[in-house]
């Protein structure tokens, strides 16, 4: 018997535990990619409680709640975040494994199911992406209040918990992802297939549901003429568009035409999972007779009649369309938010519908259809299993992802800002500002392309026109911090003091938790000789980012101009420590070491600092000789 439980219950946890982290153990090596650097690095809200509770960057609570635990463990290491990422994938791995078996389908179909979703290379972009952790941990407290609600309907003893249980998981998810509110829905689809009329709760009162339909329905169609005729729906659209091969001005018919053609795309991507990217670009359809519109008619035909179909005799087969027709909705485009046409994280909750109605058929077939239909599925998952783990690869580091969006989508916008910004963090603002120059004439009104344009004639020694570039970016997005940061240097390098102090301070009013911001105004004090002023400022810098070597480093140096010898050897040995690939933290402990008497120190940097740059060590053995005459 207790075999037979550890079986049962817990050894299949176990396996599709250690299968993600199997499948998923290079993501530990993967660096900070696409929106990590807004989301988590700069991110305030996440280093704290108290600063989660002012909430400067509203959104997605329970994802920043979930990165605070991570920021306290792992600071902003990225392989700590993965540890996490990767164990939300493998509970929804496990949560849908608990669907299939409640939904009656038996352990073939949970397995099948399970194993589809967790080694379905669609699904890369939500694991191997730390930012994308608002889709894994929405749809597990999704799962979470289904199972919940489940248990309710059964009729136990002390059910009402139950139903607590389940408006609590829902409200969680709500706190991840607002998809979370087709949920109610997803309840009644339950209701319908699985509970029988005198146990149930919602399905039970047709007339009052009827009436609800019938007011959504109208309240909908309202809603929706007025999005439709909205001014800044048609900005938001045609920026999206802007991203794809379509630049024309907002038109109606296009829109949809687009649209409908995203939706057999995105299924495509699905069911053949090659050449996946965060971003994909293609041209609207010129007409209605286009073929993707076709193949979007006909998969909604066969989605409709095969529901009809199954309503009665496979309650399985129309529970998985219902939960993937549902959770398609929120992400279709036609909801009134539109970022991208199509996108891999948009699959991650209907997919879990998708694999649970692949993996149906197993509920019902026996004999030789049933071994054949499990040969199959190994088949499937084998051949999958490499993709996942290539894709995965894809997001090591900003190089290898932009690139790779380049090689997929070689007119995608996204991806030519992403490479250029990739260029322009490894030291190659050259190389960055052409490919900055052709995003703009694209998209003329970006307000991060703008202001990386102004940085790099700022870093060329070119204020004035950097200036012109930020203003164009403040112009743009009038609450951009980074612009009003780096205006407030090109200002100080213009000499007009009054201008960059307004710019940091407008910069600190928008958000007071920018470490950079601090940085840049201790730079400027110190440049204007208030060595008091600088080190406070330079000090708030590490009160927000304790992690932030830039910060050390100017602290540092701050300390060793006040003959602070011991502070500041000690700042620099924590620049040295987060600063690795730049020689001057370990120059200037270096000679620090020397004013502290320490020569032995000293000469014992050197070996490194050769390795880093030799006109650094020359610089530090020029001063070992100089203080040994």
């Amino acid at each position: 018997m207790t075999t037979c439980s550890w079986q049962e219950r817990w050894l299949p946890w176990l396996l599709l535990l250690a299968a993600a982290y199997l499948l998923y153990g290079g993501t530990f090596a993967n660096q900070w990619t696409y929106d990590d650097t807004l989301v988590i690095v700069n991110n305030p809200d996440i280093r704290s409680l108290a600063n989660f509770i002012e909430n400067h960057n509203p959104g997605r609570p329970l994802r920043e709640l979930t990165y605070l635990v991570d920021y306290r463990l792992f600071g902003l290491t990225p392989a700590g975040y993965h540890l996490q990422n990767i164990g939300w994938h493998a509970l929804n791995a496990i949560l849908l494994f608990l669907l299939a078996l409640r939904c009656g389908g038996g352990r073939a179909v949970a397995w099948g199911a399970a194993l589809l979703f967790l080694v379905q290379p669609v699904n890369v972009e939500v694991v191997a992406n730390v930012s994308h952790r608002k889709d894994s941990l929405a749809l597990a407290f999704c799962l979470m209040a289904l199972l919940c609600y489940g248990r309710f309907l059964d009729r136990l003893p002390r059910r009402w918990p139950w139903l607590l249980a389940a408006a609590g998981a829902l409200a969680l998810a709500l706190f991840a992802k607002q998809n979370a509110l087709v949920l109610p829905a997803v309840f009644l689809a339950y209701e319908f297939a699985f509970v029988p009329p005198e146990q149930q709760l919602l399905a039970r009162h047709r007339r009052l549901l009827t009436t609800a339909a019938l007011a959504g329905v109208v309240a909908l169609a309202g809603w929706y003429i007025h999005l439709l005729t909205d001014p800044g729906f048609a900005e938001e659209v045609r920026r999206a568009m802007i991203k794809m091969e379509s630049y024309g001005d907002w038109r109606l018919a296009a829109y949809f035409r687009l649209v409908l053609k995203s939706w057999s795309f995105s299924l495509g991507k699905f069911f053949l999972p090659l050449d996946l990217s965060p971003e994909y670009t293609f041209a609207a359809p010129a007409g209605w007779l286009d073929p993707w519109i076709g193949a979007t008619f006909l998969a909604i035909g066969s989605a409709g009649w095969l529901g009809w179909r199954s309503f009665r005799r496979r309650p399985l087969v129309f529970f998985a369309l219902a939960w993937t027709a549902l959770f398609w909705l929120p992400t279709s485009n036609i909801a009134g938010h539109v970022a991208y046409f199509a996108a891999d994280r948009y699959l991650y909750a209907p997919g879990a519908g998708l694999c649970l109605l692949l993996a149906a058929p197993l509920a019902w077939l026996t004999g030789k259809p049933a071994l054949l239909a499990r040969g199959v599925l190994a088949t499937v998952l084998i051949a999958l299993v490499p993709l996942t783990w290539q894709q995965s690869r894809v997001w090591r580091s900003t190089r290898t992802l932009y690139q790779h969006v380049l090689q997929v989508n070689p007119r995608s916008l996204v991806g030519l800002t992403g490479r250029a910004t990739e260029l322009l963090e490894r030291g190659e603002p050259d190389r960055a500002l052409p490919l900055f120059l052709e995003a703009v004439r694209r998209a003329p009104t970006d307000a991060q392309v703008l202001t990386n344009i102004g940085y790099i004639y700022y870093l060329r020694g070119e204020p004035a026109v950097a200036v012109d570039y930020f203003q164009r970016a403040i112009q743009a997005r009038p609450d951009y911090v980074e612009a009003y940061n780096n205006l407030g240097s090109a200002y100080d390098d213009l000499g007009k003091g009054a201008e960059a102090f307004a710019a940091l301070q407008k910069a600190l009013q928008l958000n007071p938790h920018y470490e950079k911001v601090y940085t840049n105004l201790g730079i400027l004090y110190e440049r204007r000789g208030d060595l008091a002023a600088a080190e406070r400022m330079h000090r708030r810098a590490l009160a927000e980012l304790p992690e932030y070597g830039d910060a050390h480093y100017d602290l540092g140096v701050i300390l060793f101009r006040e003959g602070k010898l011991a502070e500041a050897a000690s700042e620099f040995v924590t620049a040295v420590r987060l600063l690795r690939a730049n020689p001057d933290p370990l120059l200037n402990l270096g000679i620090t070491r020397l004013k502290l008497g320490d020569r032995a120190g000293a000469v014992a940097l050197l070996p490194a600092l050769t390795a880093l740059d030799r006109q650094a060590a020359a610089r530090l053995t020029a001063a070992l000789a100089e203080e040994g005459r």
